[in-house]
């Protein structure tokens, strides 16, 4: 590839607004640059990164101090906030592939071939479709059914918005219920009528009702998280599904956040095909992420948040989990803390909506409903999302409890701004402590100027000045 245009390029990065005050990320990007044609990707490590760029002594130990991988996550999201905003014609692509210091060029070929099939193609946003039958209920060696059970739970799925629903025989998946007196139990069949998912749970306290059963049946199907995951990511003309999946395993669990960008782009067009309201509450919610995240990508990101509530909104569980999150944005706590009640009233959540009610207990330091709604969750996952760990290091640091070495490590998983601050408090050694602070200041220099404001993003502010 031509030096000359990579050099070029990277003179215009490093002159951009989104570069303009961030220093270290200038100065390790140009590093990265510079040194590119000399050496292996071994010779990229952290080591000499952290002598030859950020000046520490001979003795620096990566395991104590994460200033390079703080500041290269940093320089990742700064690459990709460039090409999203003023570097989107650029004809050189730089990236930081992740397991990677090494930095890689490539064309744009969307600059390159504008006229490309890829561009042209419209994209396929197919949703599920689902047929659920009568609950069926054996009792005293009588089979009975419920009419009423498939009734409440069809009108549920179809405020959620994530299936398409059918009486007739054109459906994707077919779902029935069995109970007796001690077990209830799901089968669900594909569209050739077989069986593919056949599961039972014993009936105990928490699910000895129709009700109760309702809510569990829900939590246990719905959404893009529910039992029919895998199903619905092998069949064809739902490709558009998996792809986001796949988004939210690399963003939510593995803490890639430089990805966020480009699927909100990705999600705004399959809602200018669909103008499906489900699809419509994950781009508010990642536009809000975008925002919480202080990645800010998209400077008028919770304006189109707004106008794609005020369009979609049902409120449905989604759309009030966001209108939430819109108030605490706005500083509108008791406003809230309101909606969030009405929220707990609900009658009929998925997965998705469980959690981010466990995370908004954790804002208000709810730790009873947080951990409850924790072991609830936990019946249905092994791994709750990255973030949820996030939440439960506030609690226990606004606590005064000491964190455990399994929580600290999943703390260090995802080093941005909130978790720097918790292992800024929470680390076992001083000097962890005072590594991790340095980190915060470096990586976000604005924290020392209002760290309530910033910091208000993910706990209420009366609860922050306790721990501040």
């Amino acid at each position: 590839m031509d030096q000359q245009k990579i050099f070029s390029t990277l003179e215009r990065i490093l002159e951009s607004e989104v570069f303009v005050s961030s220093f270290r990320a200038k100065a390790l990007l140009k590093y990265l640059v510079d040194n590119s044609d000399k050496g292996e990707e071994s010779d990229f490590s952290s080591y000499t990164i952290a002598l030859d760029v950020f000046d520490r002594d001979q003795d620096f130990d990566p395991s104590l101090d994460p200033i390079v991988r703080v500041q290269m996550g940093r320089l990742r999201v700064l690459l990709s906030k460039y090409y999203l905003q003023e570097g989107s014609n650029e004809d050189i692509i730089i990236t930081i592939p992740r397991g990677s210091y090494k930095p890689r060029f490539s064309e744009n070929e969307v600059i390159k071939s504008p006229n490309s099939p890829e561009k042209k193609q419209t994209t396929n946003s197919s949703f599920p479709i689902v047929h659920v039958s009568p609950l069926s209920i054996l009792k005293n060696d009588v089979e009975q059914t419920s009419n009423y059970f498939k009734e409440v739970l069809f009108s549920r799925l179809l405020r959620t918005g994530f299936f398409k629903l059918t009486d007739k025989n054109d459906a994707d998946f077919y779902i029935s219920y069995f109970m007796n007196e001690h077990q209830f139990g799901i089968n669900i069949k594909d569209k050739n009528q077989k069986g593919i998912i056949t599961n039972t749970f014993d009936i105990d306290e928490n699910n000895n009702t129709i009700e109760k059963l309702l809510l569990f049946a829900q939590t246990y199907l719905d959404g893009p998280y529910g039992t029919l995951k895998e199903e619905i990511e092998t069949l064809e003309g739902f490709n558009w599904i998996k792809k986001f999946m796949d988004f939210e395993n690399i963003i939510l669990e593995k803490g890639w956040l430089e990805y966020v960008g480009d699927l909100i782009n990705r999600l705004e067009k399959v809602l200018a095909t669909t103008k499906n309201s489900f699809i419509a509450s994950v781009l508010v919610k990642y536009y809000h992420i975008d925002f919480q995240y202080n990645l800010l990508n998209f400077p008028k990101g919770l304006e189109r948040a707004d106008e794609l509530y005020a369009i979609y909104n049902k409120e449905t569980s989604d759309f009030l989990v966001e209108n939430i999150w819109r108030k605490i944005y706005q500083a509108d706590y008791k406003g809230a803390s309101k909606v969030l009640n009405k929220l707990k009233a609900i009658q009929g959540k998925h997965f998705e909506t469980l959690v981010q009610e466990m995370l908004l207990a954790g804002y208000f330091g709810d730790e009873k409903t947080f951990f409850e709604l924790k072991n609830k969750l936990l019946a249905f996952t092994e791994q709750l999302p990255s973030v949820c760990s996030s939440v439960e290091a506030f609690l226990i640091l606004l606590n005064g409890e000491k964190a455990s070495v399994e929580l600290l490590k999943k703390l260090e998983e995802h080093l941005f701004f909130f978790n720097l601050f918790l292992l800024s408090k929470l680390s076992k050694t001083d000097d962890l402590k005072e590594k991790y602070s340095s980190s915060l200041l470096e990586s976000v220099p604005t924290f020392k100027d209002d760290p309530i404001k910033l910091l208000s993003l993910w706990g209420h502010p009366d609860l922050i000045k306790k721990i501040i």
